[in-house]
């Protein structure tokens, strides 16, 4: 019989051997304003090491899950790191350094003209939901809780990110998580979620992640989440910025939309 051990978080991510690919238009930018708005400060004035702890954190948190990380989101780390450095050299007390421009000065333009892009995009495809809504009817009855999904919020991967970190943050410390490594995958916990979406129209976030509450269940949860995000089977949404999230199965998903169905 093959011996337990506990998994440490890269163990359990390299063990399930998987890569999530998700096509999903986010980028560094979109990391440092999800930072900023959870924080609420002000892009004029950011914390500059603090955000780069927390953008970092991210960006391991990225790379452990085996996501696709993008060579713009190394560039920023370095950026940050840079601007970081220049932020803790002695200020010069020669007068003409007395207006020299704060090292955060660009990265803040940037910062809020992609924030102004982002606003003006989103506007634009609400205006297309809205008209969209008066040529179709509803294809389900609202919601047990009153909700209209259309009204809820979609989510990022980085509201996925942070609410899978929350939950894994705070399992209670001292708990063994015994496991065998090869007794759970990612096209299991797949094939969990379609059939746990059978019967309702949504389920928390939270609930399906900690479904199973072994850390390595919970990791190759949350990348078969990703997965069927991926294949446009399920959504997440929420009712509020930084609000609970629900995860929803599609309208008139085929059976044979199956991201494993020539897997071996």
């Amino acid at each position: 019989m093959a011996g337990h051990k506990t998994a440490t978080t890269e163990e359990m991510s390299s063990a399930t051997g998987y890569q999530v690919k998700i096509p999903i238009f986010e980028g560094p930018l979109d990391l440092l304003l999800f930072l900023i708005q959870k924080d609420q400060i002000e892009i004029q004035d950011i914390p500059i090491a603090r955000i780069t702890g927390e953008y970092l954190a991210y960006l391991r948190l990225m790379r452990l899950l085996r996501l696709d990380v993008v060579a713009d989101f190394l560039v920023m780390a370095t950026t940050l790191m840079y601007i970081k450095s220049q932020m803790l050299l002695p200020h010069s007390i020669q007068e003409e350094d007395i207006f020299q421009e704060d090292p955060r000065r660009e990265l803040a333009d940037k910062l809020l003209e992609y924030r102004l892009y982002k606003m003006a995009a989103e506007t634009l495809d609400e205006r297309e939901q809205e008209a969209a809504l008066l040529f179709t009817r509803p294809s389900e009855p609202q919601l047990a809780e009153g909700e209209e999904e259309q009204d809820l919020i979609e989510v990022s991967l980085f509201d996925l990110l942070a609410a899978f970190k929350d939950i894994v943050e705070k399992e209670p410390e001292g708990v063994t998580h015994e496991i065998l490594l090869e007794e759970i995958t990612v096209k299991e916990r797949f094939e969990y979620i379609l059939d746990a979406l059978i019967h309702k129209k949504r389920l928390p976030f939270v609930e399906l992640i900690r479904s199973d509450p072994r850390k390595m269940a919970m990791v190759v949860t949350f990348l078969a989440l990703l997965e069927l995000i991926r294949a446009q089977l399920v959504s997440v949404k929420q009712q509020r910025a930084f609000g609970q999230l629900w995860v929803y199965r599609k309208a008139c998903v085929k059976v044979d939309r199956h991201p494993f169905r020539d897997t071996r």
